[in-house]
This record gives structure tokens, C-alpha cells and sequence, in this order.
């Protein structure tokens, strides 16, 4: 007597119902199913777009620190000065040569001097009252006058660069900021000597700078130039936009994540650097469709066969009823129990 007929069945549908999960399996592997949960949220960390320590380019002692913790400054504002009373007189002296015009004026007259009495001597040889040694001496003594008056305007020219030179200086014993921030840090207070150490930090909060920490299904779909909305975990802070202008080309494998950088709009400085935020897509991007190489296509063997779903078909197995689900390949009913592959 055979085996009951019921039996065999429900172990046919085991098979099939196997098979089945293997090729959804396959499917999925293949990145055929595109499914993406719309409302997923990310964890992202909102920062300084960029962190300064501002010190001084010289050694020196400080003289006053102009800013304190948290006060907002612009660029070209003064955080600190040293003392600076060597240097300034420095300019002062520098100030003095650059504005003597007593040598080029000395300078100047020795040459008028020479060209006249050059002249007369030209005149007096061309008459033989005068010898030719005379007139030699007085060619030389008109070419080392105007060599004088050449020399003193060199050092007038000088005197200019030393007093640009004193200036600059003296503008080194200022400090300005770099950038417009917020000071994150006072490190330094009037009278410590600077030498390597910064002053102060400044925090630059806008843009503000956003990472965040997307798993790598979304690998190929994000681009820079996507938005995403940021919530800050912070009472009274709403929900805002940021753009994407740095994405990780590597996925890290610990985590099975990759690193997305935004760019976040705080004119009003209200989003503090350093808060905690969630991330989620704006907006589904529109992709097109990749166009493929003519000269790639040429090579590619053609798909034979095109895998379609068929329709679930109850069937009554004795006391319960099964679910079956089917494929059409080639047109023809494919049943999975049927491949010794797949147990």
C-alpha cells in the first residue's frame, strides 16, 4: 500500500514553498525589489562648519584680550593686542627718515652746481681758454653729483619700504579674526607671554555642517545637491532643510554605514553646533535611468527567459488549504519541487 496521498502533497508544498523563498532571496540580491521605507530617519551630528585657534604670528606679551566667550565677531575684528611700544617706535623713526627730504634737496642743488660749471668749462675749452684738465674735472665732478642725487633718491625709496616694514610689524602686534564665528574658547588673559599657543577658538555657525549616518542601502541613491530635513533634539527648534555637498565613496563594514555631510542655513544662529538631530530624505530623487555604452551592448548575451509571478491558485490539501505560488518561464509552469537543487 502506498504512501498516504495527503502526505505527499503537503511535502511537494514544502518544496515548492522553499523554492519559492529561494528565489525571492535571489530576486532581492539582485536589487530587483526597490523598496525603501519613506519615512526612515538617520542619526546625524550638526557642527562648526569650521573651527579656528587663532594665536599671534609673533612672540610677545599680551596686552588685552577684546572678546570673551560666546561673543559673536566678524572677520577683520580685533580679538587681542600686544604690547607694542618698541614697535611703534619703531614707526615712529621710520616715519621721520621716510618724510627727511634734506638729502635729495642737498643732492639735487651739488647737481645743479656740477651741470653749471660743466657748461662754463665746455665753453671755455671751445675758446682754448681753459685747459683740458679742467674740463675733465668738471664732467667728473657734474657725473658723481648726479650719481649723489641718484643715491639719495634710492634711499629715500629706502627709508619708504623700512617705514611699511615698521607698520606691518606694529599690525602684527594686533590680532584680528579670521572669520565670522562665535568664540568658543578664551585660552589666555593679559599679561602671558604668546609664543605657540592659540588665544582663543572661533566657531564658525553658518553654514552650520551636518553628518549623517546612512546605511548603505542608500549607497547609489543619494547624490550631492539632494536635500534632507534635519530635526535638531532641541526644544523649540523646527524641522529645516540641508543640502548634500559631501558623500563617503566607502562603506564602512562594522557597521554597514556610510557618512553623508550637509550643508545647514543658521543666519539667526539659533542651531547651536554640537547638537543632536535626526535626518530623513525630502524628497524621493528622480533618477534617470542610466544610459548604457552602444559599444558595451554589442557584447552583452541577451536575456532568453523573463521570470513572472503567476497568480496565487488555492488548493485543497484534505483539512487545509494551501497557498500556492507559481512561476511562468518561457511560458511554461515552473515547480520548484521539481529541481533537485532545491530541497
Amino acid at each position: 500500500m502506498g504512501p498516504d496521498r495527503n502526505v505527499i502533497t503537503r511535502h511537494m508544498d514544502m518544496k515548492r514553498t522553499k523554492g519559492i523563498a529561494a528565489i525571492g532571496a535571489m530576486i532581492a540580491l539582485l536589487g530587483l525589489s526597490d523598496a525603501v521605507a519613506g519615512d526612515e530617519t538617520f542619526p546625524c551630528l550638526i557642527a562648526a562648519s569650521s573651527e579656528v585657534e587663532i594665536g599671534s604670528p609673533v612672540v610677545g606679551v599680551l596686552a588685552a584680550v577684546e572678546v570673551e566667550r560666546s561673543d559673536e565677531v566678524r572677520k577683520g575684528e580685533v580679538i587681542a593686542r600686544l604690547r607694542a611700544t618698541v614697535e611703534r617706535r619703531s614707526v615712529d623713526l621710520a616715519a621721520l627718515r621716510a618724510g627727511d627730504d634734506s638729502e635729495i634737496e642737498a643732492a639735487s642743488a651739488a647737481a645743479d652746481h656740477a651741470r653749471r660749471e660743466k657748461e662754463r668749462a665746455v665753453a671755455l675749452y671751445e675758446k682754448q681758454l681753459v685747459s683740458r684738465q679742467f674740463l675733465d674735472k668738471a664732467i667728473t665732478e657734474f657725473t658723481l653729483a648726479q650719481q649723489k642725487l641718484q643715491q639719495a633718491h634710492a634711499n629715500e625709496a629706502q627709508a619708504r619700504e623700512e617705514l611699511r616694514l615698521a607698520r606691518a610689524q606694529l599690525r602684527q602686534r594686533t590680532i584680528r579674526s579670521p572669520i565670522d564665528g562665535i568664540v568658543a574658547e578664551r585660552y589666555m588673559s593679559p599679561g602671558q607671554r604668546v609664543q605657540d599657543s592659540p588665544i582663543v577658538k572661533i566657531v564658525a555657525v553658518d553654514p552650520l555642517k551636518v553628518d549623517v549616518v546612512v546605511p548603505a542601502t542608500y549607497f547609489n541613491r543619494l547624490r550631492k545637491g539632494d536635500r534632507m530635513r534635519i530635526q535638531p533634539e532641541l526644544a523649540g527648534l523646527k524641522e529645516t532643510s540641508a543640502e548634500i555637498t559631501i558623500l563617503d565613496r566607502f562603506i564602512d563594514a562594522a557597521s554597514n554605514t556610510f557618512r553623508v555631510t550637509l550643508e545647514l542655513p543658521n543666519p539667526r544662529h539659533s542651531i547651536p553646533p554640537g547638537a543632536r538631530c535626526t535626518a530623513r530624505l525630502d524628497a524621493e530623487p528622480a533618477r534617470q535611468p542610466q544610459q548604457s555604452d552602444p559599444a558595451e551592448d554589442e557584447f552583452e548575451p541577451q536575456a532568453s527567459s523573463a521570470a513572472t509571478p503567476k497568480k496565487a491558485v488555492a488548493a485543497d490539501s484534505g483539512s487545509r488549504t494551501i497557498v500556492d505560488t507559481q512561476l511562468i518561464i518561457d511560458d511554461k509552469e515552473y515547480d520548484p519541487a521539481s529541481n533537485p537543487f532545491i530541497q
